[in-house]
């Protein structure tokens, strides 16, 4: 049995992007379904299910479908979702995962500039509150 840490269970870029994402999509509050985050990334959907599907079996996601026991308990408000779509969220906590997965961090570090774990943890709630500003100002316009 894998302990999490073998070569094979490491993350590809993609695999570290699909995971911020859900991080920072689930903080908003906005939906984690697969059609959700290839919005959110500007990717193909089927791209980010095989990538969540590949997250799923090395232990970072966890899904459930949308109407499920937790499915929209972290959402502030109604999405147009089916209750056959499922939703995402990680396994651990942020600072878990990030323990557990640095390759997550080498990824922020080429692609977000960011340079430590706590840099990252304060990139993602930032932008989970740009979105949920994003939100209540489109709301209120």
């Amino acid at each position: 049995m894998s302990d999490g840490k073998g070569k094979g269970n490491r993350l590809t870029p993609a695999e570290c992007a699909v995971a911020v994402s859900v991080d920072i999509l689930y903080k908003a509050g906005r939906p984690t379904t697969p059609r959700g985050i290839a919005n959110f990334l500007r990717e193909d959907v089927q791209t980010v299910r095989n990538t969540l599907e590949r997250l799923r079996k090395k232990g970072v996601v966890i899904s459930s479908l949308a109407f499920g026991l937790s499915g929209l308990a972290r959402m502030e408000e109604s999405f147009k979702i089916t209750g056959r779509e499922k939703i995402y969220r990680l396994v651990e906590d942020v600072e878990v995962v990030l323990r557990d997965h640095q390759e997550i961090l080498d990824w922020a570090k080429v692609s977000l500039g960011i340079k430590t774990a706590e840099e990252l943890i304060e990139y993602i709630n930032k932008r989970a509150e740009e979105l949920k500003r994003e939100k209540n100002e489109g709301d209120n316009n």
